[in-house]
């Protein structure tokens, strides 16, 4: 349970300061299929466990606020002065926008926690989707699901 209120900690980006109002994305639409049960979040807009492991999903939208921000320092951001280690960043297009991927190493309570997290903005939102895996780096398969849940949301 620590590593769900963690992840949804991440998710908030209330570690960024602005004065602008915020809103969440009401557009946004999810569904990552039958390998996910959709589970209780007050942090974000969906939040889904996996059947077949332990990973958590988790997508947040927030909109007006951070409109001037950067992807990278929203990214900086998101993790605050959490102890990690980016693994790989690769730059995408999705929604025909830009959109920075990464992969990070880090701890939670002292062990080992694996996130992917796709961080994009369209139309004035911020939009983050994180696959959080408490025990090692996601396998191609795993990644390859994350990447069609996300290109299938509806922005």
């Amino acid at each position: 349970m620590f590593i769900l209120n963690f992840a949804l900690f991440l998710a908030s980006c209330s570690t960024i300061t602005s004065s602008a109002p915020d809103s969440k994305d009401d557009k946004l639409k999810v569904n990552p299929g039958i390998n996910w049960k959709s589970i209780n979040s007050d942090q974000a807009d969906y939040a889904y466990s996996s059947s077949n492991s332990d990973n958590i999903l988790f997508i947040n939208s927030l909109c007006k606020k951070y409109e001037n921000s950067s992807i990278k320092n929203l990214m900086y951001s998101l993790l605050g002065n959490t102890d990690y280690k980016i693994l790989n960043e690769k730059n995408l297009t999705l929604f025909n926008r830009e959109t920075m991927s990464y992969e990070i190493e880090t701890k939670v309570d002292g062990v080992k926690t694996y996130l992917n997290i796709v961080l994009l903005k369209k139309d004035r939102c911020i939009y983050d989707f994180v696959l959080i895996n408490p025990k090692e780096k996601s396998d191609s398969n795993t990644l390859d699901e994350f990447y069609e849940i996300v290109k299938a949301s509806s922005l």
